[in-house]
This record gives structure tokens, sequence and C-alpha cells, in this order.
């Protein structure tokens, strides 16, 4: 797609184990591809569902996040003593990001 091509900037969800797409080789693409990575970052309270996007490692590594700690869903999210850069309003070029149903009308 043009707007992956474009983009400088993605952020994607990492998958769950079992139950959904696996985002794995198109997060991997994405590091090769030299694109600024964002992931989010739930935290321990998913019913308040607060979300913040992380930026990925920079260091080309594609399953970087397969050592981080898993959530309560099994989700990989970043380990407490990382560093967390957050994306701010303009940050991030295109957002990829999970549906189980899309039509003309959304």
């Amino acid at each position: 797609l043009d707007c992956y091509q474009q983009a400088t900037s993605v952020s994607m969800f990492l998958s769950m184990p079992a139950g959904e797409i696996n985002t794995d080789a198109a997060l991997g693409n994405a590091i090769v591809a030299k694109k600024t990575v964002y992931v989010p970052e739930v935290g321990t309270n998913f019913e308040q569902a607060d979300m913040e996007m992380i930026r990925c490692p920079s260091n080309g590594v594609p399953d970087f996040h397969k050592s981080w700690p898993t959530n309560k869903w099994k989700i990989p999210e970043p380990p407490a003593d990382y560093e967390r850069i957050f994306a701010k309003p303009g940050d991030l070029d295109l957002m990829i990001v999970p549906g189980l149903a899309f039509d003309e009308n959304g």
C-alpha cells in the first residue's frame, strides 16, 4: 500500500498468542525498512483502557519484543526498565489496528 510505503513512522499492535492475526511479519518488515515503530502499552489497568504508544528500539532486530514480559492477555509489553518514549500528536504517519469486520461505511 502506498500509505505504508510513504510512512516513516508506524504504530501496530503486538499479537496475542492465539485468536487474532499475528503481526510479527509486519512488525519485522517495518523494522527492517527502518521505519520508526510504536506499539501500545496498556499496563495493568485494562478496565480503564488507558493506552500509550511507545517507540520501539531502533536496533534493527525484528523480534525485539519476544524478550519482553507479557501482560494479562499474554501480549508483550516493555519491561519496567525500558526507556519509554511516548508518541505525541503528529508523530504517527500510519496506525495498523485489529478489526473484526469493516464495510464502506466503517
